[in-house]
């Protein structure tokens, strides 16, 4: 994930990349800050655009994981803006 999405999921690479694909950034993704578990996980099993699917490469728990992990950076951001 981090490969492209980067280790804090802000994106990876330059301007021109995050223009071009600007959801390499999970922080301003809508279906991250939306919350919604459902089209995250489907998002990592079937992929889209640039991005493959792991439905082959990845069991059941380890995407399930992986949404965790990404609803929780969605979450992050929100009581980041939120707090004084």
């Amino acid at each position: 994930c981090a490969r492209c999405h980067g280790e804090s999921g802000k994106g990876k690479g330059d301007a021109d990349s995050l223009i071009l694909y600007p959801h390499l950034n999970l922080l301003t993704s809508p279906m991250v800050r939306g919350g919604d578990r459902a089209a995250v996980r489907r998002r990592i099993r079937e992929g889209n655009g640039p991005m493959p699917g792991f439905a082959r490469r990845l069991d059941a728990l380890e995407v399930e994981r992986i949404v965790d992990f990404t609803l929780q950076l969605g979450r992050d951001t929100k009581t980041a803006k939120e707090s004084p």
